[in-house]
């Protein structure tokens, strides 16, 4: 099923909706777009969102985040937790890291009844779910959960796990975030990215940002791991801004042993991450882009026209654009790879597509999909969105060897609707970052 947004619209042209653009350093993100401040129920800086009675356990609490692994033994290793009550009952949702042949051992919450002093332990058991996406690696993703008991006096802050029914000093301390959404006053929407490492350009980067930022995204979280100083200063700069979060990324075993660096794990992280602070959630990649088409010009316009009860998310075509060879060669600072990469395959891919959703209504993500909308799992749907309102921009190096490309078109989208506002703004933040931070080294 497709689902389109009506292109009745007289053109508007970009340049003149963003006449007064001004870089983020002039004015700031929050008067630049719509008004965080004035949002109180917005609340970015690190997604952690602790449930608001455990206010005064909130400072023990963030120390506990500072561990990004929690080891219960070889083949089990524990991220982030979450209390999810989507259901009506209280259930820990924990985002891991598994082995995928090794048997898997009886493990167990434990949850403190009672202040510190006198407390005794409630114990429930937890079960094992497999993210679709593990390839047949050794380890792989997982989301495993336990109840919370109805006998607790109170909803928990915590959680130990161990592999002992009884809680001693073996089992380990999470603490739990709450994935309750905050009363938004408007769409936000965060853009989650896969891991980043090796050599990726600081200019893709701001780019990429400041590109998906004229598309309508509000926030960015990226997975960080082994980057080079530029990109970590780049990344540093939308950080004082409230606009970027980072989250280091080192996984707990070697990076062959599971897909893709763990991209999978990354991708379910950010979606729990995210349920408290947007509506919507957007998995895109630094080499892709989601482009409205004809007279539409951002993603929230294509939300907002079709906006569903029903629908958990919203499924983007992709569109293989070649790049030139010659432009991969140039220096970062000599060229915005969107602006001349317009080259693009007649042959458009409904399975390496990419999905902005509403996040609280999935319980399990995949890399091109969304495996597991929740809890109506039978009456949410994901929708195509009908490629003329948007298609995904998938800007690949070299020919087309994923893709069956034969015949190309020249598509103009990007230069012809967001030119002159993406010049403006790209060389605008490298300037706020170093008056020679192009020049440097």
């Amino acid at each position: 099923m497709w689902i389109d947004v009506d292109h009745s619209n007289e053109y508007r042209d970009l340049q003149g909706k963003y006449k007064n653009f001004e870089s983020p350093k002039e004015r700031g993100p929050a008067e630049l777009f719509d008004s965080f401040d004035n949002d109180e129920f917005y609340q970015p800086r690190g997604l952690d969102s602790f449930p608001p009675y455990c206010g005064n356990h909130a400072k023990d609490l963030q120390i506990l985040t500072s561990t990004s692994w929690y080891t219960i033994d070889f083949s089990i290793f524990l991220h982030n937790a979450f209390l999810d009550n989507r259901t009506g009952e209280n259930i820990v949702r924990i985002i891991a890291v598994i082995h995928s042949t090794a048997p898997k051992p009886r493990i167990w919450c434990h949850f403190r009844n009672g202040s510190k002093g006198g407390a005794s332990y409630v114990t429930s058991p937890i079960d094992f779910y497999e993210m679709n996406e593990n390839h047949k690696f050794l380890y792989g993703g997982w989301i495993v959960s336990c109840r919370v008991p109805r006998s607790l006096a109170r909803s928990p802050c915590d959680v130990f796990v161990s592999k002992y029914e009884t809680h001693d000093y073996r089992s380990v301390q999470l603490p739990l975030r709450s994935i309750e959404p905050r009363k938004l006053q408007k769409m936000r929407i965060n853009v989650c990215v896969s891991p980043i490492f090796g050599n990726v350009s600081y200019a893709r980067l701001v780019e990429f940002i400041e590109l998906s930022r004229l598309m309508g995204a509000d926030h960015f979280t990226f997975y960080s791991y082994d980057v080079p100083k530029k990109l970590t200063e780049v990344l540093q700069y939308y950080t004082r801004l409230d606009i970027v979060t980072v989250l280091p990324w080192t996984l707990p075993i070697p990076p062959g042993l599971i897909w893709y660096n763990g991209q999978v794990v990354s991708i379910n992280d950010c979606l729990y991450r995210s349920m408290p602070f947007f509506s919507h959630v957007a998995f895109i990649d630094l080499d892709e882009m989601i482009v409205p088409q004809n007279s539409i010009f951002s993603w929230k316009e294509i939300l907002t026209a079709s906006n569903d009860d029903r629908f958990a998310g919203y499924s983007f075509v992709s569109a293989p654009f070649p790049a030139q060879s010659d432009l991969h060669g140039l220096p970062g600072r000599s060229y915005l790879l969107t602006l001349l990469t317009t080259n693009r395959s007649t042959t458009l891919d409904g399975i390496r597509s990419k999905v902005i959703v509403l996040p609280y209504r999935v319980f399990e993500m995949g890399i091109h999909h969304v495996s597991r909308p929740w809890p109506d799992e039978q009456n949410y749907a994901v929708v195509q969105v009908n490629p003329k309102t948007a298609i995904l921009n998938h800007y690949i190096s070299g020919q087309c060897r994923l893709y069956a490309c034969s015949q190309f078109v020249i598509d103009q989208t990007i230069p012809r609707k967001y030119s002159k506002a993406l010049k403006k703004s790209f060389y605008q933040v490298l300037h706020n970052i170093s008056p020679n931070f192009m020049n440097s080294t």
